[in-house]
């Protein structure tokens, strides 16, 4: 793992930047076998004095199954919920079996955030705000066998919302309602969540 570090704040920063660089290996013995790369990456700016911030946010992984293994389903990635593609369930966008409708998971993902934090005007001690934001990304590519019958697309999936929250010593935690812009009519949609969330 490499990780550097810009932040004025780990909890809850408000300027600065960090990058988080991860690599998996597994394959010596045992049934698993793959090579997973994965990024991760915050912005932080002050766009009016340090109360109103602007955020940015990317990240991205890529599994490979190794010696001619499929990948299997607890090792792929999972995209949606959380703070991550705000208006989808967890697990709800991605490869799905047509069958019983369950997440597969997938070996690729790509998302990305862009959101404005402002305070909401009842004493900056308190340390509500709130928050309105856009979320795009995907998942997809997983290792079936070929009869299986899956959706899987690589078509851009995003969101929009808004949401309250207030800063706690270990990081914000936030309700917020996002609506999905554009999805497959698989993709499982989630209005309304709760999110607890560090800097990292």
């Amino acid at each position: 793992s490499l990780f550097y570090n810009r932040l004025d704040s780990n909890t809850s920063p408000t300027d600065g930047y960090f990058i988080s660089l991860n690599q998996e290996y597994a394959g010596m013995g045992g049934s698993t076998h793959f090579l997973r790369h994965t990024f991760k990456s915050r912005y932080y700016h002050p766009i009016i004095n340090d109360d109103v911030i602007l955020i940015l946010g990317a990240e991205g992984g890529i599994i490979n199954g190794l010696d001619n293994k499929n990948v299997y389903i607890n090792d792929r990635f999972f995209l949606g919920g959380g703070s991550t593609m705000r208006g989808f369930n967890y697990a709800g966008i991605g490869p799905r079996d047509k069958k019983n409708d369950n997440s597969l998971g997938g070996n690729r993902y790509y998302s990305g955030t862009s959101e404005v934090r402002f305070p909401l005007g009842f004493g900056k001690e308190m340390g509500l705000f709130g928050a309105v934001f856009i979320d795009v990304g995907n998942l997809y590519k997983v290792d079936v066998d070929k009869s299986s019958e899956v959706w899987d697309s690589s078509s851009l999936r995003s969101s929009y919302g808004m949401g309250i929250g207030f800063t706690s010593p270990m990081g914000p935690i936030r309700i917020h309602y996002a609506m999905p812009i554009s999805n497959k009519s698989y993709d499982k949609e989630k209005y309304f969540d709760i999110s607890f969330t560090t800097a990292f």
